[in-house]
């Protein structure tokens, strides 16, 4: 029979409860002391109150909800309120977090709140059924004003599973493009974007266009935006194309605009815009690395 030395048995005994507080320690230090909020870079217009979602994570272990939230004072209530379609939804799982998400309506920008025609705000105040009270760091929403007739007509567009965005523009008048900048500095050093200008094929499908957009990046015809000269001249029923590829590692959500901006025959000032959505692949390192960059590990 197996018997226990009383040494052996405390060795064993005390080698399970340094394990367990081992593991208890490693649970501790991977708890938030609050939900982090994902960065978003999203623009939206006048008059469109389109709905956005906005991600962020939270402690498995956390159970409160969100009531109601405020953009820049602006209050959005609770699930009965129709400016609030879904929230507390759990989208993604890790190790000790959720990432959740709430989808809200964009409210039309108080008059008081708007400065050279735009509102804008990079933090949200939730509130949540437990009684806390957060000031959540958010990335930064733009409400700017509807824009202007575009010189532009939109024949094929589409995003692919490499997280590109890409689209081809007919020119409707000839004009030159001084400028091509996108809505957010920051997403500069984070997108490339690829420029060309040329004649679209009558037999061109949209399936030559999705070949394309998946193709290798440096077989994807155009010129990367930093690179152009202007201003590009334009022809009347010439076809521009753009693609937008990640530059490196995305760890935040992008609904916005690539705008170009320029001039037509008239010298009148025309505007075109490229719209894209862009979803970042993040996994557990991603997440740490999300926590660390907002101090929000204990």
């Amino acid at each position: 029979m197996l018997t226990w030395k009383p040494l052996h048995f405390y060795i064993t005994i005390m080698a399970a409860v340094g394990i367990w507080a081992g593991n208890y320690a490693y649970f501790e230090a991977a708890q938030m002391n609050e939900p982090v909020f994902l960065d978003h870079y999203y623009e939206t217009y006048s008059g469109e109150r389109e709905y956005l979602t906005f991600y962020y994570l939270a402690n498995k272990q956390d159970t409160s909800t969100i009531n109601y939230v405020e953009f820049d004072g602006i209050a959005l209530s609770g699930p009965e309120d129709p400016e609030v379609i879904a929230q507390n939804e759990v989208v993604d799982e890790f190790q000790h977090q959720y990432i959740r998400s709430i989808t809200l309506r964009i409210p039309d920008p108080p008059r008081e709140k708007v400065k050279n025609g735009v509102w804008q705000f990079n933090t949200m105040t939730v509130y949540f059924s437990d009684g806390r009270t957060q000031i959540a760091e958010i990335g930064l929403v733009k409400v700017s004003p509807f824009p202007k007739k575009s010189p532009f007509e939109f024949p094929v567009g589409g995003g692919s599973n490499q997280n590109r965005e890409g689209q081809e523009m007919l020119a409707t008048e000839n004009l030159q493009i001084d400028d091509i900048t996108s809505t957010f500095p920051i997403l500069d050093n984070l997108l490339q974007v690829k420029f060309h200008n040329g004649k679209r094929s009558e037999d061109n499908s949209y399936e030559d266009f999705s070949k394309t957009l998946n193709a290798d990046w440096s077989k994807i015809p155009g010129t990367l935006t930093p690179e152009l000269t202007y201003p590009v001249l334009i022809k009347r029923n010439d076809t521009i194309s753009m693609f937008v590829r990640p530059e490196k590692k995305l760890n935040v959500y992008v609904q916005c605009a690539i705008h170009l901006k320029g001039t037509d025959e008239r010298g009148e000032t025309v505007h075109g815009q490229f719209r894209i959505q862009m979803t970042p692949e993040l996994h557990a390192k991603d997440i740490q690395n999300i926590m660390a960059e907002k101090s929000s590990i204990k």
